[in-house]
């Protein structure tokens, strides 16, 4: 139910679900639920014998170490904001077949080396729909030795002292694919150790220090990408342009109607939806990035209001102020 729970959830036991039935811990209403970790491992953990759990909604902050933190197979973390914890906002670490997705995670982390958005390890993992910014470390960290996961419709910005995306490997890192992501103002876009046979596309690169940092890979395919500095394109459908975005500044990656992002893209790599979960049109090629555009009349007007005003103002419920994670006015 709403209201602020103070001290960690623990699962120590082994619950009664699986695949078809997980253990599902639910907010009843998003983000309307706190749990404050304190001087806890993680504002929620569970141990190594949990697979099959489900965590949905919560805001989860002020953990002396992870928002979440998991030794267990297929988890999902979905629609959480997960915010200010000590060390990562989210930790997984050499489990399998996890899936996160439509988080808001932000402000984790005390050292820029060592404490990031997300710490993930494993295989077959699922990452789609999160919003990560402004993380101590790096956006998204997939490390020591990532396998076959698939990593779409992300926007990641604001890591000033590394990588929005970084994956590294000590078994060669085969089966991974990037694709529709709006990677921006980071130091580097996305960073790569040890993967061979990647997949890197319909992504937009722009404002990071450099685009790709490659160690020791190979057989990575690079195209259909929007980069800059253009002198790190790889692929032939590579390109320097403008993103067109609505209001970069406030933190607003849409696509305008002049983005030169607007059907460029590989439809073979795109995934059907993009990070509101809008179907990508089929009729042409889809957009690049995690938003497709879309035509909003109104919209000067909407970012006018949302600069002078919280995500707690009551014009935010009626639809008037946007909401990154949903289709604006919705």
């Amino acid at each position: 139910m709403p209201g602020i729970y103070c001290g960690q959830i623990v699962i120590n036991q082994k619950p009664s679900g699986g695949v078809r039935n997980p253990t599902i811990l639910k907010s009843d209403v998003k983000w309307e639920a706190q749990i404050v970790g304190g001087s806890c491992n993680g504002a929620i953990s569970f141990a190594s014998n949990n697979p099959y759990v489900t965590v949905d909604g919560f805001e989860l902050w002020g953990a002396a170490y992870d928002g979440v933190n998991t030794a267990s197979d297929y988890t999902t973390i979905r629609n959480c904001w997960i915010h200010n914890n000590g060390t990562n906002g989210i930790g997984i670490h050499n489990r399998k077949s996890a899936v996160i997705e439509n988080n808001l995670i932000e402000f984790n982390g005390m050292h820029p080396q060592f404490h990031h958005g997300m710490y993930i390890d494993g295989s077959d993992h699922l990452i789609r729909g999160n919003i990560v910014r402004q993380n101590a470390g790096y956006g998204i960290h997939l490390y020591p030795n990532i396998v076959r996961t698939h990593i779409e419709n992300n926007l990641v910005y604001g890591q000033i002292n590394h990588a929005g995306i970084i994956l590294v490997s000590t078994e060669g890192g085969a089966g991974i694919e990037v694709v529709n992501n709006t990677i921006v103002n980071n130091a580097f876009g996305i960073e790569m150790w040890r993967c061979n046979d990647a997949i890197i596309e319909n992504n937009i690169l722009t404002g990071n220090q450099n685009a790709f940092l490659f160690l020791d890979v190979k057989r990575v395919h690079v195209n259909y990408n929007l980069i800059d500095p253009s002198s790190e394109a790889i692929g032939d459908n590579d390109f320097k342009g403008n993103p067109g975005f609505i209001c970069a500044k406030r933190g607003i990656f849409w696509l305008g109607e002049k983005s030169d992002a607007i059907g460029r893209g590989n439809p073979k790599t795109s995934p059907v939806v993009d990070l509101w979960g809008k179907p990508r049109p089929k009729d042409r090629a889809p957009d690049l990035g995690a938003y497709q555009f879309i035509n909003i009349p109104s919209l000067d007007q909407i970012v006018k209001r949302w600069q002078y005003s919280s995500r707690f103002d009551t014009s935010a419920q009626s639809g008037e102020l946007p909401d990154l994670c949903q289709v604006p006015g919705k």
